[in-house]
Order: structure tokens, then C-alpha cells, then sequence
């Protein structure tokens, strides 16, 4: 074989059909997806120092914010997040998914009036009722206040999913544990090169950490610091308690705890001041006999109108983004998954919503 033949064929080894950038829930899910689908894959895997999905709660609602409005497109998200979640539990022979109920704890006679008047609507009725405060004595000192009841919420364990498939796709060989240099990146008129190894398409699914890639700029990306701590406790309930905080059954007697939403605070560690007040409220509502396990932090990703942003970069062939997930990645990312494999493979449209088109002016 002649040199220049041989050169051309470590050329074409090298070439790799995706490069997807980060690797939390977003990252590793659509990772696996192309590969599975058999396309070439490299994932960058670098700091996860902030990561949202290592200490996320995982839980998925249909009713959210103060006025109890049904979360964006719920009904194609849960059936696509149950579906995705089912599956990969029978793949890995896991627990990865419970359906939950979610009590709701409801301050106030406006907020009580609200709850109702939701309840009264079709498109509520399936999901809302009013909650049994008897239910919660066995877990917590609930005050006499009422409970609104949230049906069949979902709780997914997102850091063992993201873990599962990180380590499923470095036993494939295709994982790279280091920063991506954005510096190091070019586009040689058919592919990205980036060292040694050449791209057709690369997927930048950092979370917070796409504020600082100089290609996603226009997105105006905003890091949402949430802080949380984990307990141990002997009464641990078969269901969400939501209240100034969440509390969520993390593991076998182990309780999530949180969160806040800071815009303001990039710091890239716990305060004290927002743990205190976490453990302020676990005094208040938890059953004696509880003992702090941790307390830990990460960074959401939000966008400007707080809906994902996915799809083709503007300006840059073959680049695209997977991002802006915000506190709801756990029910987003397998739809919106789903729709940017549809894109990829079919040349399906991205739904106007969410697509990255819509930061073009």
C-alpha cells in the first residue's frame, strides 16, 4: 500500500460522524441515541464540577409555578419521558423512575381559591385533586394548612441515568474526560477538525457551561445556581411533599431537599447562608431523628423565555445546540431528544418553540 493510500485511510479513520459536547442528561442521552442508531460518536466529558443532572431531583409535574399552570406541551412530554425512562431501566436492570403523587402545600385562601378553580378545568382535572393532610403525619410536622394533590408525578433518578450511560459509552470507547477547546475547533469548507479527529455535525449540550462557548452567544444563556441537601431519615414517604421547599424520597431512607433559584450567585459552591435556611426548614418539618448526608449545588441552564433551545447554529454549517432546559431537563430532554434525532436523520422541522431559529434576528 502506497504511503498516500495509507495516509488517506488513517484520514478516514479519523473522521467521526458526531462529536457531542457535555455530558450530563442532555449529553449522554443523545450520545446513545446516535449511536445506537450506528453513527460514529465522541463525547466530551470534561469538568462536571456545577453539573445540574449529578444533583438533580428528578421530578416531573404537570401543574408548576405559583398560579399552578400546566406545564408546556405536558401531556406529549410524559408520555415520552415514561416511555424513554421505562426503557432504559429494562437495559440496565435498574430502578430509575417512580410514579409519584406530589402534595402541595397551599398558603393562603387566594392560593386554596386557585387550586380550585384549576381543579374545574378539563385539562386539569386528570392530574389535580385535594390531598389528605393525614397522609402526610407519618413524614412530617404538617402544620393545619390544605394539601392540593398533583396525580402521578414522576420521579427519575437523573444522576444514575446520566452515570449509566456515561459509563456504557466510555466502555464503547467513545468518551473523551477532558474540557472542550473551543479555540481548537475549525471548519475546513466539509468538516469541523478539531486535533486529530474530523466531524460532520457537532452537538453542544453543556448546560450552564454553553455561556462561555463563543458560538452559542446569541443564545444569551443564563446559569440558574439551585442549592439542595440530602438527609437521612427513618420516615421516608412514598410521595412529594411541596411546600417552601421540595422535599423528594431520594433513596432508601435518604430525602432531597430543595431548591432555590439564584440568578445572581455564580459562585461555584454552597453558601451558607442558603443551606441554613434548608436546614431551618427541615427543623420544621421533618420528624425528629433526621441527619444531614450533604449539601451540594448546580447550575441550570435558562433561556430568555425559558424554553429550550435546539437545533442548527446560525452562520455555522454543521454546528447545532441542545440546551436551555432549565429546571425542567428531567421531562424535556427525551422530547426534545426524540425531535432533534427526527431533524438529524429525517430532516424533520423543529418545533418553532424551542428551535434556535427563533434567536436569528
Amino acid at each position: 500500500m502506497s504511503g498516500l493510500s495509507l495516509l488517506h485511510q488513517n484520514e478516514t479513520k479519523m473522521q467521526i460522524d458526531y462529536c457531542v459536547v457535555g455530558s450530563g442528561l442532555a449529553g449522554t442521552m443523545l450520545a446513545d441515541s446516535l449511536f445506537r442508531k450506528g453513527f460514529s460518536v465522541r463525547l466530551f466529558s470534561g469538568s462536571r464540577t456545577g453539573e445540574a443532572s449529578k444533583v438533580s431531583s428528578g421530578v416531573v409535574k404537570p401543574v408548576t409555578g405559583r398560579k399552578f399552570v400546566k406545564t408546556w406541551r405536558f401531556d406529549q412530554l410524559y408520555s415520552h419521558a415514561l416511555t424513554c425512562y421505562r426503557e432504559l431501566e429494562v437495559r440496565f436492570q435498574l430502578e430509575l423512575v417512580q410514579v409519584l403523587d406530589i402534595y402541595v402545600e397551599l398558603t393562603g385562601a387566594a392560593q386554596e381559591n386557585d387550586w380550585r378553580a384549576r381543579m374545574l378545568d378539563d385539562h386539569y382535572i386528570p392530574w389535580m385533586g385535594i390531598g389528605d393532610k393525614k397522609d402526610l403525619l407519618s413524614s412530617f410536622s404538617a402544620n393545619d394548612i390544605p394539601i392540593g394533590l398533583i396525580r402521578n408525578g414522576l420521579k427519575v433518578n437523573v444522576p444514575l441515568i446520566t452515570e449509566s450511560l456515561l459509563e456504557f459509552l466510555n466502555r464503547e470507547g467513545l468518551v473523551k474526560f477532558e474540557d472542550f477547546e473551543y479555540q481548537s475547533l475549525y471548519f475546513d469548507l466539509e468538516n469541523w477538525r478539531y486535533h486529530e479527529e474530523r466531524y460532520r455535525k457537532i452537538i453542544f449540550c453543556e448546560g450552564y457551561r454553553g455561556i462561555h462557548n463563543p458560538f452559542l452567544k446569541s443564545f444569551r444563556l443564563t446559569p440558574l445556581k439551585g442549592e439542595c441537601i440530602f438527609v437521612h431519615s427513618d420516615h421516608v414517604p412514598d410521595y412529594i411533599f411541596q411546600s417552601k421547599y421540595s422535599v423528594v424520597p431520594s433513596a432508601k431512607e435518604t430525602l432531597w431537599i430543595g431548591s432555590n433559584y439564584n440568578l445572581k450567585d455564580t459562585s461555584a459552591t454552597v453558601t451558607d447562608t442558603e443551606i441554613g435556611n434548608q436546614l431551618d426548614f427541615a427543623n420544621q418539618i421533618l420528624l425528629p431523628a433526621w441527619i444531614l448526608v450533604r449539601k451540594d449545588f448546580g447550575f441550570r441552564s435558562t433561556s430568555s423565555d425559558r424554553r429550550p433551545i435546539i437545533g442548527p447554529v446560525k452562520n455555522h454549517q454543521g454546528l447545532y445546540v441542545f440546551n436551555g432546559f432549565g429546571t425542567k431537563g428531567a421531562s424535556l430532554i427525551p422530547y426534545c431528544r426524540d425531535m432533534l434525532m427526527d431533524h438529524l436523520l429525517h430532516g424533520s422541522l423543529i418545533d418553532p418553540e424551542v428551535s434556535a431559529s427563533r434567536y436569528s434576528s
